[in-house]
């Protein structure tokens, strides 16, 4: 299960996430608090025994009911605190996006000095996740691009346009090396995470692997591999394409709809918890005066990529009388119900986390 922690009670052993499923609280020994502070994206794993999880009782389906907790003599349960960027009680949850662009020239850091800039991005083509963000050295390893996962990103500091990791100067300097000219192989992925201890991500149901989000940041190392481990590492290194993409290569494709062209491919806006491409964002002046568009990965039904064109299952009308987009570092929920309201589709949100599944490859 994975969250942003909402309340930290050190003293007590206790702490508040908000999941996808609801504020959740956890007990946990207080020195293992020590340095979780508001706002961290953590993931625990939870013991399920029958009628309990952990000790805390549960609802339908064996789902974990919330335990309220206090931190005051009357025994009051203690209310999470209001947090800047928090929504009225009235309106409807936000999806933190971020522009890709946003984020190339950020710098990634390290506990002990900055790593390099952001220079580009691989999203795999059969969830449209980013895997990598691709990082030039600069002048510490001069020459060099290194490859960063967002399971190593601990947190965004966007004033100091920076992406904060754990992941030391010296990790990364004995990381496997990378030839952004040439497509990154099924057996340098797999060398990539065992060199960092991260999971495979490409050998469960979920998004990543075996969890639907990018695994915590501090989480101890990978123990060494099982026969398990072993057979699953085998069979990942028979299959040698593992579809990487390039964001900047695919911004600039052509984009159709059914009835003709879109535009162009401009952006991606990505999802701050899952690294999720949520939406294309589509430039439409060759066609019509209007505004940007943006349209879900989930909507396109074939990328040529010889011929740099996008095709989605959208019409040009639909797009011209679509809900106006407009910019912003969150989209409120409202907004992307009305969206796909409008275009007749499913939102993402109501199937995630538990309900995604991968879908095949563009062709």
């Amino acid at each position: 299960m994975t969250g942003v922690v909402s309340d930290v009670d050190s003293a007590n052993g206790q702490v508040r996430l908000d999941t996808t499923d609801g504020d959740m609280l956890l007990r946990l020994p207080p020195a293992a608090l020590s340095n979780v502070k508001q706002g961290d994206r953590v993931t625990v794993d939870v013991g399920i025994r029958a009628g309990s999880v952990d000790g805390q009782r549960t609802g339908a389906r064996g789902a974990p009911v919330p335990r309220r907790f206090s931190n005051n003599k009357e025994g009051k349960p203690m209310q999470r605190k209001p947090r800047a960027g928090d929504a009225p009680k009235s309106e409807a949850a936000a999806s933190t996006l971020w522009p890709l662009k946003d984020l190339r020239h950020y710098t990634i850091g390290s506990p002990d000095g900055d790593i390099g800039e952001i220079a580009d991005a691989y999203f795999d083509d059969q969830s449209w996740t980013v895997r990598y963000l691709v990082v030039d050295t600069g002048t510490w390893l001069p020459g060099r691009k290194v490859l960063v996962s967002p399971s190593a990103v601990e947190r965004v500091d966007a004033p100091g346009a920076r992406l904060v990791t754990t992941l030391s100067r010296q990790q990364v300097k004995d990381s496997p090396g990378i030839d952004t000219d040439k497509p990154v192989s099924r057996q340098h992925e797999t060398t990539f995470h065992e060199h960092y201890g991260y999971p495979l991500y490409w050998t469960g149901p979920y998004r990543w692997g075996a969890m639907p989000y990018p695994m915590m940041v501090g989480m101890p190392p990978a123990p060494p591999p099982n026969a398990v481990d072993e057979e699953m590492r085998a069979r990942a290194l028979e299959n040698a394409d593992p579809n990487l993409r390039s964001a900047e290569e695919v911004s600039g494709y052509g984009i159709r709809a059914r009835d003709g062209d879109l535009g162009h491919v401009e952006d991606f806006l990505i999802d701050a918890q899952s690294w999720a491409i949520r939406y294309l964002v589509v430039d439409p002046a060759s066609w019509w005066p209007g505004p940007h568009v943006i349209i879900p990965p989930a909507w396109v039904t074939r990328v040529d990529w010889d011929d740099s064109k996008v095709e989605t299952d959208v019409s040009r009308q639909q797009v011209r009388d679509a809900p106006e987009y407009r910019p912003a570092s969150e989209m409120a929920r409202d907004y992307e119900r009305a969206l796909h309201h409008h275009y007749g589709r499913r939102g993402y949100w109501e199937d995630e986390p538990g309900g995604w599944l991968r879908r095949p490859p563009a062709a």
